[in-house]
């Protein structure tokens, strides 16, 4: 989502509404960690909470968000605000890249605790033999592969 040349620093923008509504592929950003962050939406109503399922293409990540720290995606361009293009095929992208560590529900801080916590004490992981370590760089090769389609597919949108 982040392309070179883009101000990361960006006047506020004049209106934050936090009661639209996002379609399956807006492009949003998300208040989290202190800080607003570039995602995707990919869900939403998760687990019947109202959160919207998103994916932050960056840290390849994806997190539950309530709704009122979610906002419209815009780009600073010519000094005016101008939406960011829908990308509806964003999830067949994910779906592929998202590992099970990689999912979590920031409305329960425990949850990714106890998630990460589980992963790395967990015998299997501590004792890879050759073949899945060889596996698991594989996996994190075609991660990068498939992040780096999506950044080029997603910018040449933007260019059009």
């Amino acid at each position: 989502m982040r392309s070179s040349g883009r101000l990361t620093v960006r006047p506020q923008p004049l209106e934050v509404s936090s009661d639209c509504s996002f379609e399956l592929g807006a492009a949003v950003d998300a208040w989290w960690s202190d800080g607003w962050w570039e995602g995707v939406v990919t869900g939403f109503d998760v687990f019947g909470s109202g959160d919207l399922q998103l994916y932050f293409p960056d840290e390849n990540i994806s997190l539950e968000i309530q709704r009122k720290n979610v906002r419209t995606s815009r780009d600073w361009v010519d000094a005016k605000w101008i939406e960011v293009e829908l990308k509806k095929d964003i999830k067949s992208f994910i779906d592929s890249s998202l590992t099970y560590a990689s999912r979590f529900n920031i409305n329960e801080p425990e949850s990714c605790e106890n998630q990460m916590a589980s992963r790395l004490m967990a015998p299997e992981y501590n004792k890879m033999t050759s073949t899945s370590k060889h596996s698991a760089e594989k996996q994190d090769t075609d991660v990068l592969k498939l992040k780096r389609r999506w950044e080029i597919d997603f910018l040449a949108d933007n260019k059009n």
